[in-house]
């Protein structure tokens, strides 16, 4: 019941966040400040997150999932740099729409024929850039999502290693299918000038992407050794 009580003081924090971050767009701006959104994101993903934890450690405390995956030690350090991974670029995405960064380049992997977008020297202090320069947010996001990539290639590939056939359990492939996905979402809202449609997609499947890897970390917590 702890959870239950942080879970509903956490909603009425979301209510004055997404006060505080609609209050932005309604004087001289005409749309909010990334960081309230960034803010009222987080704050979204926290409390979902906490409240699938506990729907998913109640259902595995009482036996009501079988789970008999088999994630050696070593997977659930993995998962846990996997969950994190996630959260950050789900966060960081914020700014991404915030500054209206995803409108700057229409190509992909390149940035209009570069390997790295052109950015003008600017008077911002060099870690502000990462929050306020759209050339420096749309390259980390970019970026960091080839790094999750990588990571999940490297997850999968030292499972099958370990030749256990069960511990390649389906909500590692259900995750490999969404994040996948959500590249490919990416990649074609870079191409289309980011339709509404897609971006909602987008933001949608980022919420199995997260709940995925949290179950996944949450099946290695409680996995037989």
């Amino acid at each position: 019941y702890n959870n239950v009580i942080v879970i509903g003081v956490l909603l009425f924090a979301q209510a004055i966040i997404g006060w505080y971050m609609v209050k932005s767009g309604l004087s001289e701006r005409v749309d909010v400040s990334q960081y309230r959104l960034a803010l009222h994101l987080t704050m979204a993903f926290i409390i979902l997150g906490l409240t699938f934890y506990t729907l998913v450690s109640y259902l595995l405390d009482n036996k009501l999932i079988n789970n008999n995956s088999i994630f050696i030690m070593k997977h659930k350090s993995l998962l846990i740099i996997l969950f994190i991974f996630i959260c950050f670029q789900i966060s960081y995405g914020a700014f991404v729409s915030g500054t209206h960064s995803g409108l700057l380049y229409n190509t992909w992997p390149l940035y209009n024929g570069n390997i790295i977008p052109f950015i003008e020297n600017t008077q911002m202090r060099w870690i502000i850039n990462f929050f306020e320069n759209g050339e420096y947010i749309i390259f980390i996001h970019r970026t960091f999502a080839m790094v999750i990539l990588f990571l999940l290639f490297y997850l999968n590939y030292s499972i099958i290693m370990n030749r256990k056939i069960n511990s390649y359990y389906p909500v590692i492939i259900f995750f490999n299918i969404t994040f996948v996905l959500q590249i490919v979402l990416g990649v074609s809202m870079t191409y289309l000038n980011i339709p509404w449609h897609l971006a909602l997609l987008h933001q949608g499947n980022s919420i199995l992407v997260f709940l995925l890897s949290l179950f996944m970390y949450q099946l290695s917590l409680k996995s037989p050794q």
